[in-house]
Formats: C-alpha cells, structure tokens, sequence
C-alpha cells in the first residue's frame, strides 16, 4: 500500500524519476513509525545509484516535509500500516517503477499515477469522471498547457488505463489487466526492522528461521498498535536483551532449538508456540520497563 498524497499531481510536480523511485522505495521499506531501517548505503544498492545521489535525495525528501531526521534515523512521514485502513491507501503496482512507464513524458507519467494512486483508490472495480480541462487549468500541476496537449496525455494515457472520452468528459474505467498482472510490491519494512534489531543483539541471523522473525514482527505490530512508536519500540529491545541472555544461558532449550532453525518448514503449530513465548517474554520485559520508568518518575518527584 501507498500514501495516496505520494502519488497526487501536487506531490508529483517536478519529480523525476530517481526522486519518484526512491519515495516508491521508502514506502515499501519504512517500518513502525516511519522509521527506515535501512543505511544509505543500502538504499543505494536497492535503488542502483550512487551514495551522494541518495544523500541529495534524503535532503530533497526533508525539504519537501516527507521525511526527517532523529537522532541519526530517517523517518518517512508517509508511512503506511498494511494492518489498519487498508481503504485509506492507493495499491503499490509493480508496474509504477519499471522503466517503460518510468520512460513516458512526465505529464503522462503523473496523469497516470495521480489517478491510480488518487482516484482509483485501492478497488477492484473502479471508474471515475473528471473534466479535460482539469489537466491544463491554472494550477498547472500537470505540465499540460492547453487542450491539444491534454488529449495527447490522454491517448498516451490510455496504454494503461481505460479511458473514455467525449469532448470535455473524461471517464476512466479502471487499471488494464496487463499492467495490473504485474503484480503489487508490499511492505516488507516490519521484516526488515525486526531483522536489524536483531542483528543489533547479536542473534545468530544465519540459522535463525524466518518463520521465526515472522512471529516476532506480528508481535510488535499488535504492541505497536496498542502503545505506538517509543514505547513498543522501548520494550522490544528491552526484549531481545532478555531473550538472548535466555538462548545463551541454554534455560529455555525447547524454544532455542524452535528458534534457531535455518532448514524446514514450521507447523502452525509450532509458530504459535514461538509467537507465544516471544509475547510472554515481551511481557515480562514490558512489566520490568513500565516498573523502572515508574521509580524514574518517584526519583524525579523527590528531587
């Protein structure tokens, strides 16, 4: 899912398409909060430029109000949560960043995402009205100067959307299947942020499972909808502190060797039984948290 003022013509002014790639990117790796969990160096490798060209579009990205900066971690403002108001939020076509549609001329370019992004907002069955003169109006926030270029836009338009048009009305029925066929990119930040926290605690990511990272996000994302960014984000770290010290000790066998599984698939079973045990942890350190945030509050009320 996609921000739909990502994709509207006002955001999309004077973009190009390294800027417009990168925003596509951080919508698709931002985790709880907006927080990246990505280095620069690594968004350079996914984007396939250099690290300055990232830096000057991180700038851009804060000039622009999209993105900020705390305590050296990027946060993206335009962050969406896939679990919650999902109608809310525009599809995140694959099609939106292959070059063949990245190629088109930029008011082509932002016709078409302003109306799949904006408009045709996350449907199936989708058609909606709008008037010619709307592209060449004085905003000018589709680069379209008059009626001639318009129904140019149009005609190029419609190599990807299903358009009707007649005189001054235009109706776009939906998406074409082709593109559509493509295929959707989803978040994959919350996998991504749960797997650095780890790296950060220093667990064994070569034989960890995956099956098992994934428990743990589903975890965080039911503490962070509950809590939000600095508390859950607080208590999960609290956790895999907790967690590792219990691995290295060996005192929860059972759950070391659930845990540690580079090879097979897991039973359901088996993953409810690590999500479980990962929500008691987090308890448990949740409890010790809120307990010594609390005598924090008592020391600074004595002083």
């Amino acid at each position: 899912m996609i921000h739909p003022n990502l994709l509207d013509a006002r955001s999309l002014y004077s973009n190009t398409r390294l800027y417009i790639k990168f925003k596509l990117l951080l919508a698709t790796v931002s985790a709880f909060g907006g927080e990246v969990p990505l280095t620069e160096k690594e968004l350079s490798v996914r984007l396939g430029t250099s690290l300055s060209r990232i830096r000057s579009l991180i700038t851009r990205l804060i000039e622009d109000k999209l993105a900020s900066r705390l305590n050296g971690v990027l946060f993206f403002h335009k962050y969406v949560d896939e679990n919650r108001d999902n109608h809310l939020y525009a599809k995140h076509y694959a099609f939106f960043t292959c070059n063949e549609f990245l190629n088109e001329k930029p008011n082509v370019r932002n016709y078409v995402l302003h109306i799949v992004g904006s408009v045709l907002i996350n449907t199936c069955k989708a058609e909606c009205h709008m008037h010619l003169n709307e592209l060449y109006d004085e905003s000018g926030l589709f680069l379209v100067r008059n009626q001639k270029e318009a129904i140019v836009v149009i005609e190029k338009a419609k190599k990807y959307l299903d358009i009707d048009f007649s005189g001054n009305s235009v109706r776009i029925n939906n998406v074409h299947k082709h593109w559509t066929g493509m295929g959707e990119i989803h978040s994959e930040g919350a996998i991504l942020w749960v797997r650095k926290q780890l790296e950060r605690h220093k667990f064994f990511m070569g034989f960890i499972s995956k099956d098992a990272v994934q428990q743990f996000r589903i975890v965080m994302d039911s503490y962070y909808s509950d809590f939000g960014y600095a508390f859950a984000t607080r208590v999960f770290d609290a956790t895999l502190a907790i967690l590792q010290q219990k691995l290295r000790e060996r005192s929860e066998e059972y759950y070391y060797g659930l845990i540690y599984r580079d090879h097979g698939d897991y039973t359901q079973e088996e993953c409810d039984e690590i999500r479980g045990y990962f929500r008691i942890v987090m308890q448990n350190a949740e409890s010790l948290f809120t307990t010594h945030r609390g005598l924090e509050n008592e020391l600074l009320l004595l002083r």
